[in-house]
Parts: structure tokens; sequence; C-alpha cells
């Protein structure tokens, strides 16, 4: 029977915070968000990363063409990095080739900036990065990484036996416990067969910068089959920063001080939907604009990646990677939108031109959405909603 070395993402969103509908003013003591700084090397293994991110976004997408999609590209992108430093095989060079990064240590530099800093730039955000190793006593230890690396990334090592009744009890708690209880279980189905497995988990909740009216208003939602759904949708009467192109409109909403950034991506059409995403980056959010966003949670669990990963150009994904022994990748991921949180500054434009104005936006139909950290641009989280 093959064996299998499980690389797991399980990601936690709740962008909401208060439960106080009151309206609220604007804060005088909103601490600015701090950048991230980057040294020149870092910066190459960003821009390596968000190109990554942003292929396994649209591939996850294609590959879910009648579902909505919810995956933390932020998440995947640690656990590769994590696998580069893996003492298996040929993953340094496998992985470090595919991304075209040529400095492993400037890769892991800037992964231990972002856990590290992701948590503390805005104040109102509650953030959780956390990871662990599980390996089988007798045969897992091969997989590990070494252990000055295990200690730069925080990993949790945790070895088992073939008590796996055992093990799936101690994986769901481990989870549970670092996602708040919004996850409470291992997406891995067949433990007996299992080597070892990485398991990285991420739990964001964060406050609009810009509270939204509590859903007492509905609109009709035309799904991607054409049916339509009544759903509440939030609003205000705040501009927030936007774009648009021959492929979609777009809107940025900031969550308390700026640091990270809800971006709702509308395509003119389902025909545009790849265009949209592909293009995503070229955007630039020099208008202002009115908006209408559906309230909405989506959930997905035990979602397998490993082909997607390998067609992307990772051939350590393949089906059958070292003799009798392949390398599986499962996510699971939550994520829910509402009106809650508390006022922040003004969104601002960084050009002195006249702002152009367009029509009211309304998403009452499928659309991307992604939560970036702005100051690297690496997407926590993202995904499409084509039916409510």
């Amino acid at each position: 029977m093959k064996k299998f070395i499980f690389i797991l993402t399980l990601s936690i969103f709740a962008v909401s915070c208060s439960d106080n509908d009151e309206p609220q003013t604007m804060s005088d003591t909103i601490i600015p968000a701090n950048q991230i700084e980057l040294t020149v090397e870092e910066s190459t293994a960003r821009d390596a990363l968000n190109k990554f991110e942003l292929n396994l976004i649209e591939k996850v997408c294609e590959a879910h063409p009648d579902e909505n999609v919810v995956i933390s590209p932020i998440s995947v992108s640690m656990l590769l990095t994590t696998l580069s430093n893996s003492e298996f095989g040929n993953l340094n060079k496998e992985i470090t080739e595919f991304l075209a990064i040529d400095n492993i240590d400037a890769l892991n530099s800037y992964i231990v900036k972002l856990t590290e800093s992701i948590p503390a730039i805005d104040p109102k955000a509650n953030i959780n990065f956390a990871n662990s190793f599980w390996y089988n006593e007798t045969f897992g230890l091969e997989f590990r990484v070494p252990d000055n690396i295990a200690q730069q990334f925080s990993l949790e090592s945790f070895a088992f036996d073939s008590n796996i009744n055992a093990l799936q009890e101690k994986m769901d708690n481990w989870i549970a416990d670092k996602t708040n209880n919004l996850i409470t279980s291992t997406p891995i189905e067949n433990l007996e067969y299992v080597l070892a497995a990485y398991i990285n988990t991420l739990y964001f909740k964060g406050e609009w910068a810009k509270k939204f009216m509590k859903g007492s208003h509905k609109e009709f939602f035309t799904c991607q089959s054409g049916y339509k759904s009544e759903v509440y949708m939030l609003r205000n009467a705040e501009w927030y920063p936007s774009a648009i192109n021959e492929y979609c409109k777009a809107v940025k909403c900031d969550f308390w001080n700026g640091a990270f950034s809800a971006y709702f991506v509308l395509p003119h059409n389902n025909d545009l939907f790849k265009d949209a995403i592909t293009h995503f980056d070229e955007l630039e959010f020099n208008r202002q604009n009115q908006i209408e966003i559906p309230e909405f949670f989506l959930s997905q669990s035990k979602n397998e990646i490993t082909e997607i990963l390998y067609s992307l150009g990772l051939k350590c994904f393949a089906p059958q990677y070292d003799l009798n022994r392949a390398l599986r990748s499962h996510y699971s991921a939550t994520v829910s939108f509402d009106e809650n949180g508390a006022e922040g500054s003004a969104a601002t434009s960084g050009h002195d031109e006249m702002i152009a104005f367009f029509d009211y936006v309304i998403f009452n139909r499928p659309f991307y959405y992604f939560i970036k950290e702005n100051s690297t641009g690496a997407t926590l989280i993202a995904g499409k909603v084509i039916s409510l």
C-alpha cells in the first residue's frame, strides 16, 4: 500500500469584530500600519511567492468551476518554504527551482518576517499562525527539517505510533485549538497510511475601517447558473478606492489601520472571470466608489490540491514521487464577511489629479475576493463566490 506524506493547510477567517450595531465615528487614535521592511533578497522571494499565489488562486478557481472557493495562498507558500528545507529527496532543489529562487536563506527569512510581523501590525486584528510536523516514530523522521529551521518556523513536532485513534484525537484537538474551534478535524481520512504530515493553520479576525450597516437590505444575487437568490447586502455611505479595466471593476476595503485590505473584484461578465484574476495585479485603485457587497459565509474542507500543484510545475507532487511514497496536499478553510468593525481613517489617494468616479457597484453576481497584507502584497485568503 502506498504511503503518504500529507501537507495540510487549515485556515480560518472571520472578517468581523464588534457586535455593536450603533454607528461609530472616526477614531483620532488609529495607529498607522507599519511597513514590513525587506532586504533586496527578501523582496525577490516575496515577488516569487506573490506570483505563485496568484497562479494558485487562478488554478484552484478553474478546478472548481461550479463551486464557491476559499483558500489561503499564504499558508501554501509557508508550507512550500518549510518543505524546501526538508531533508527528504530533492525537495529543496525542486521547490527553489520552481519558484526561481536561488537563495533559500532569503526565502526562509521572508517567511519568518511575515509570521512574526503580520500578527502585530494591526492592533485590532486577531491573527495567529501555527505550524506542526507529525511523524511516524519509526519511519517518519526522514521527512523532517533541520532543528534550526524548525525553531525559526516555530514548528511543533509530534511523534505517533500505530494507535490511529489516538493520533486522530490529538490532531483534531491541536487544529481546533489553533483555529479557535472553527475547524475541529483533520482533512486526512486514511491516517493509517501516513508517514508524516506538515500542518499549517492560520486564524484571522479583523475590523473594517469603515463600518457597514447591518444587513437589513436585500438584493437578488444572480448565481452563475442563472438562479436568483435573495441575500442580505452590506452597505454604507462611504467611498472606497476603486479600479476598472476592460475585464472587471474592483474595490478596496481597508481593515482598521490599513495594514490589511479586502479586495472585491467583479468581472464585467462571466466570460471574463479568468481574465479578471490574471490581470488583477495591473489594477490601479485611483478612483472612488460606493458599494454593496453580500453578507456571506463560506467553508471548504478536505479539498485536495495535489494535482493543481503538480500542474503548476511542482514535480514533487507527482502521483508517485519516490518509490511507493507520495506527497499529498489538502486544505480546509472558512471565511465570513459581515457588517461589524470599528471605523478608522478615511481611505486616501496617492494621486494629486482629479479623482474619477463611476457608478455605484453592487456585487450581486459572481465575483472574486482577496485579503492582502498591503506592504508585501501577501495574500492571506482568496477565492470566488458564484452562488449564495
